[in-house]
């Protein structure tokens, strides 16, 4: 069973620009999981939270980066916040059976998309540690 061992939340707000604000925060920030190898950590107390803070809906695409062995699951990949909304996004974690021991890092990213495509400019990213034993 995934064992969560640190909890340490650090909300921030990005502004992109006058019509759009990012605020991101979440149990998933700061903390470190202790894992074994073929486990599946499916708590739903692991989560980010998005706050719209802007004057405009927003559409987020969500992506993670983790060693290969490691994978994520979300429910939605692709999300919209309504003006002034939040949505709380659930993690699921998933070691692979030959992901070998050791401390890994591990990121959930958001990226601002709009009508040209994902904005290189506009992204939040919240990271984690992850301990294989």
């Amino acid at each position: 069973m995934g064992v969560l061992i640190a909890l340490i939340s650090t909300p921030m707000i990005l502004n992109i620009n006058a019509e759009e604000s990012l605020g991101v925060s979440g149990s998933f920030a700061g903390m470190t999981f202790l894992m074994t190898p073929g486990e599946t950590l499916e708590n739903p107390k692991v989560d980010v939270i998005f706050f719209n803070t802007g004057k405009t809906d927003l559409t987020l695409e969500l992506s993670a980066q983790a060693p290969i062995g490691f994978r994520f699951r979300f429910k939605e990949t692709t999300v919209t916040i309504p003006l002034e909304g939040s949505l709380r996004i659930p993690i699921v974690l998933m070691t692979e059976s030959d992901l070998a021991e050791g401390n890994y890092e591990l990121s959930v990213t958001a990226t601002i998309r709009n009508e040209s495509g994902p904005s290189v400019n506009a992204f939040a990213t919240l990271k984690a540690r992850l301990t294989v034993i």
